[in-house]
């Protein structure tokens, strides 16, 4: 399904342990995302802390990736992605999976 541009969207994404497959407790972690159009210019840096990540459910892995309305009104039309990265985690950044939209306006 498409991000549709100016509009609120969102993707709950749960977080759990490669090898037993259990969810894990992320209710601290923090969360960041370079997100890039398909010619790998920079569209956005989406952070907890601006309110891109909202963990709903930390002690069964549950968080919420989301753009406002407002927020999505520049992206480019066509492909973003990025890696989501946990961002408060020690030596430094762990790379959690990447995603890709297709941006494109209301119909």
């Amino acid at each position: 399904m498409p991000l549709y541009r100016n509009t609120y969207w969102s993707k709950a994404i749960q977080v759990r342990d490669r090898e037993t497959g259990q969810p894990q407790n992320i209710s601290l972690w923090q969360f960041s995302c370079d997100v890039k159009d398909a010619a790998g210019a920079a569209v956005l840096t989406a952070t907890s802390a601006g309110g891109h990540f909202v963990v709903f459910d930390g002690a069964n892995g549950w968080f919420r990736f989301l753009f406002l309305a407002a927020t999505n009104s520049t992206f480019p039309l066509g492909t973003i992605r990025g890696a989501v990265l946990r961002t408060d985690a020690s030596p430094g950044p762990i790379r959690l999976g990447l995603f890709e939209e297709t941006v494109s306006d209301l119909p």
